[in-house]
């Protein structure tokens, strides 16, 4: 039997859906599918396969994924700290209570302004603590790997650098939770372990020293800048707005949303919740054509759904699915999420910004007939009694680590 060992530091919380368990930590049925996919991905890019005798049982699975021949154990250290975490703004009048209540009902600590907003509804009621969903954070990890092929455990030592700053785990990953890395590795070396990174386009950092709730807190404002705006303690448009307004004189389904309300459902458009004395439907400037909407925010990321507030304070929902689930015949080409390929990975003296390639399924399906189809995203408000609906594409072409460079304010692309 071989086996290779790392010391891991765990740099932000955890969140567990197993938090309540003791010693919750990283998982090994979710770091073992990542890690083999990593080693299969780096093996396909230099031109390899995986040999027979690396897999369990000499062969692939009946289900076509190859698991590599070996175990591992992982076993956190240090203290344990548990986190209450939610998407709330800060308040003066609140957040002290809340952070009492916290500790004293379920011994957490809170954390508001993330991008985590499962739990918001639990935070300020205490007896609704202990639905929370704990994010854990300990020292560190230890991880073991075991295997009878040597070949298999010199593999394992020679990419795991890379592979553990190439994932972040467990809830909200890429939003800067679940950060693990070697320890005593520098940020000048765990740099060059994301360039091995296979399908990473774009690596951008930021000099960042406080603690890792205010990392956490400003890639939280950062990623609602770029992707949908700010309107809390002043009005910022969306980043991602402006590039396609500007580059491709595109607008967004925000806008779209809005003048099919105004069109189909005036009172109902009139009881949204507004700043300024006449309701914004921004538009591009200099505009042509106004029919140019698209879906531009799946690009950072699916999401199942759209809110806006009432003037009741009451929210207005818009749901978004893929049009393919209503085909009688497409319908197993549908897709229901995407995760964002934009991920901060956060360490004790930075902040990383990595872009991912974005997948092509977002754009194009091959249908029935075995070519390749556009694909078309509805859009349904609740409230509406007629004419509810309607459907955008997502724009194809897109330079990911080109628009962060410009507006992500993390410097130049350092992926070389």
């Amino acid at each position: 039997m071989y086996k290779i060992e790392f010391t891991l530091k765990q740099h932000t919380p955890l969140i567990h859906f197993q938090h309540e368990q003791e010693g919750a930590t990283l998982r090994a049925t979710e770091v073992k599918p990542k890690l083999d996919r990593f080693i299969i991905q780096s093996l396909d890019s230099h031109g390899k396969q995986v040999p027979a005798q690396w897999m369990v049982g000499r062969k692939m699975r009946d289900d076509g994924i190859i698991a590599l021949n070996y175990k591992l154990t992982i076993e956190p250290y240090g203290t344990r700290q548990d986190y209450a975490i939610s998407s709330n703004p800060r308040s003066a009048i609140k957040d002290d209570q809340r952070m009492s209540d916290i500790r004293d009902s379920i011994d957490a600590e809170y954390i508001n302004r993330t991008q985590y907003f499962a739990d918001n509804q639990y935070i300020d009621d205490v007896n609704k603590h202990e639905a929370i969903r704990k994010g854990v954070l300990y020292d560190g990890v230890r991880i073991t790997f075991f295997s009878f092929n040597q070949e298999v455990i010199e593999l394992i030592n020679s990419v795991f650098p890379s592979f553990i700053v190439s994932q972040n785990f467990g809830t909200r990953q890429t939003k800067g939770f679940g950060c693990f890395s070697i320890e005593s590795r520098t940020d000048e070396q765990l740099l060059e372990d994301l360039r091995l990174a296979q399908g990473v386009t774009g690596i951008f950092h930021k000099k960042n020293t406080q603690p890792f709730q205010s990392k956490l807190q400003l890639v939280s404002e950062h990623y609602g800048v770029l992707k949908r705006g700010k309107t809390y303690r002043g009005y910022q448009k969306s980043k991602l707005w402006e590039h396609f307004c500007s580059t491709e004189n595109i607008r967004w389904e925000k806008r779209k949303i809005k003048l099919h309300l105004k069109s189909n459902a005036p009172v109902l458009f009139n009881s949204l919740q507004y700043d300024t004395p006449v309701h914004r439907i921004d538009d591009c400037k200099n505009a042509e054509d106004g029919s140019n909407h698209m879906y531009i925010r799946a690009l950072l990321g699916l999401a199942e759904q759209y809110e806006f507030v009432l003037q009741d304070h009451r929210r207005l929902k818009v749901t978004i699915k893929d049009a393919l689930h209503f085909s009688n015949y497409s319908g197993e080409f549908a897709i229901d999420r995407f995760k964002s390929p934009v991920r901060y990975y956060i360490t004790d003296q930075s902040i990383f910004l990595i872009t991912e390639e974005i997948n092509p399924l977002i754009h194009t399906y091959i249908d029935d007939h075995d070519k390749p189809a556009d694909r078309e995203f509805e859009f349904k408000i609740d409230g509406m009694t007629a004419n509810k609906s309607f459907r955008l594409k997502v724009p194809k072409k897109f330079d990911l680590p080109g628009f962060i460079q410009k507006y992500g304010d993390f410097g130049q692309n350092l992926k070389r």
